[in-house]
């Protein structure tokens, strides 16, 4: 009975190991801002295409949304915000949304962030990512943004 027992446990745990899969975790390889939204808009998001550079509603209100894309690992928790090359305080707007392929791997995240349009001029919103592995490059996207 024991030896029984023991055969049992050492196939089962050969077979835990042969289904278990994992892979190492992505290099950062794109970070894009994939949408924007303001109170004063309702708080309707406008999707950006990774092709587009200008926002075509402008931010009104007194706060702003942003939606940013960062494919692979990244240090830290969420992208740095700038605006004309100063950070901006941001917030999370909403839990992260984490992007999967088809082999069911987590292989980016969307964050969304909420800020203040008092601390927001007219001109380039910027999203930066630090890669997670040395020698730690950063990615960045730019979106030009009209404030009202």
């Amino acid at each position: 009975m024991k030896k029984a027992l023991i055969t049992l446990v050492a196939v089962t745990l050969l077979l835990i190991q042969m289904t278990a899969s994992a892979q190492p975790a992505a290099p950062l390889s794109n970070v894009q801002i994939i949408g924007v939204a303001s109170d004063g808009t309702g708080s309707i998001w406008e999707n950006i295409p990774f092709t587009q550079t200008t926002a075509i509603t402008p931010l009104t209100g007194t706060t702003g949304y942003i939606a940013i894309y960062v494919q692979g690992t990244q240090l830290g928790s969420f992208p740095a915000i700038r605006n004309g090359g100063d950070i901006i305080t941001t917030t999370q707007a909403r839990p992260t949304d984490y992007v999967q392929n088809s082999m069911g791997y987590i292989i980016g995240a969307i964050h969304y962030r909420t800020f203040d349009l008092a601390d927001v001029t007219t001109g380039q919103l910027s999203a930066t990512s630090i890669n997670y592995y040395p020698p730690n490059q950063s990615v960045t996207d730019f979106l030009y943004v009209h404030v009202d």
